[in-house]
């Protein structure tokens, strides 16, 4: 059986235009960490980000901003108010300023600020640093008069937190970070392609049930053994694992017929495994090692596709699952405060993320569905070779950013 003629050209022209196309955004998402401790009418701030976050302070391309810039920024970004008016910051004298830039990681920057208030009745602390550059969180921790630590978030839609004139505040529920889940999958690009890759493959409905248990088991393993401490996930490992999910997803659907995937397979196995070869050369072992994993996975994947049973989307699925199950706490090691984050946080978080996940994979499969049973033009062979040769295109390049790319 031969192949359409649109497929082949739709994966060439790919193939051929990929290293020219600007780089795809993976997960794009921004992090920092706060500490607010409020003693009396002061309240002490201490505020860390990576040190990458600051390219959102200036143009794409230019260098870093000098520190002058940052502490300016900071100013008037981390506000406190009283109901006695604006708590400004303070000088802390030795020619430091307003702004102490403190000691932290290699790749983390840390700051100070020491604000005072005149009356301390209805403190509110605002945070709105990075917010209006990028998909920003910042994961906070407030302590009242030495009482509990209490984690909060600020985001977009909450940057003003106040605070009760007596006790500690509200902490952060698991509704908040239910929405944050929500809000990943809308700003990952890679997920979402992935989602697509899945609705475009799936034939039956049954198809779901196993899609969706395989989400919920990867999500929820992920979740406990990010809990226990027992495992991590590099992001940069996660991004180029899910490039390779999307392109053996949307093989499938470029390469339908049983009897060409075997030496698909083959193909698809050999050509990663001299990208490993390449890697171990120059040395990259971690790459290399990445690299034959997904050669096998691969092979693995696209043999046992001949088969195409319901419980073969268990595989991709629970993959995914387990590999996007670490994205919150990577960033908390991101930011040195792993230990620090509630525990029930991650687990809403991941909640939110799983049940996004499914709504939108049963939308793409509806609509496709409804599609195809309309026979409207947007539904077309052509257009249909496009998009799946469009989806191995991109998952190749997520695969190989991280390893060989970067």
């Amino acid at each position: 059986m031969r192949l359409r003629l649109p497929r082949f050209a739709a994966v060439l022209a790919w193939w051929l235009l990929l290293p020219a196309a600007p780089p795809a955004a993976a997960a794009s998402h921004s992090i920092s960490y706060s500490l607010w401790v409020v003693s009396g009418d002061s309240v002490l701030l201490r505020y860390t980000l990576p040190k990458e976050e600051l390219r959102y302070l200036v143009p794409a391309g230019w260098p870093a901003p000098a520190m002058a810039t940052v502490s300016s920024y900071l100013l008037k970004s981390l506000t406190v108010r009283s109901d006695a008016g604006a708590c400004p910051a303070i000088d802390q004298g030795y020619d430091i300023g307003s702004v102490d830039p403190l000691a932290a990681a290699p790749d983390l920057y840390s700051f100070e600020i020491m604000y005072r208030c005149v009356d301390p009745r209805g403190l509110t602390l605002t945070n709105a640093a990075l917010f209006d550059r990028a998909a920003h969180t910042d994961f906070a921790r407030v302590q009242r008069d030495g009482g509990p630590v209490v984690p909060v978030l600020f985001t977009a839609g909450h940057p003003e937190l106040r605070l009760p004139d007596s006790g500690p505040p509200r902490r952060a529920g698991a509704g908040s970070y239910l929405r944050l889940g929500a809000l990943h999958v809308l700003h990952d690009p890679e997920g979402a392609c992935l989602l697509l890759a899945l609705a475009l493959v799936l034939t039956r409905r049954r198809d779901l049930t196993y899609v969706f248990a395989g989400l919920a088991l990867g999500y929820t393993v992920a979740t406990l053994l990010a809990a226990a401490n027992l495992a991590a996930l590099r992001p940069a490992a996660a991004e180029a694992w899910t490039g390779l999910l999307i392109a053996c997803l949307a093989l499938l659907r470029v390469v339908p017929q049983a009897p060409l995937k075997p030496p698909l397979a083959v193909a698809a196995a050999g050509a990663l495994g001299l990208l490993a070869a390449g890697a171990a050369l120059l040395h990259q072992s971690l790459a290399a090692l990445l690299l034959v994993g997904g050669a096998l996975f691969a092979a693995g994947f696209l043999q046992l596709s001949t088969r195409m049973t319901a419980r073969l989307w268990l595989l991709p699925t629970l993959l995914f699952g387990l590999l996007d199950g670490f994205v919150l706490t990577a960033d908390w090691d991101t930011l040195q405060v792993t230990a620090l984050m509630p525990a029930t946080g991650m687990a809403a978080f991941n909640a939110g993320v799983l049940l996004t996940d499914m709504s939108l994979c049963a939308a793409a499969a509806g609509a496709l569905a409804l599609a195809r049973d309309s026979r409207i033009a947007v539904a077309g062979p052509l257009a249909s070779d496009l998009s799946t040769a469009a989806l191995v295109g991109l998952g190749m390049f997520w695969l190989l950013s991280p390893v060989v790319l970067r």
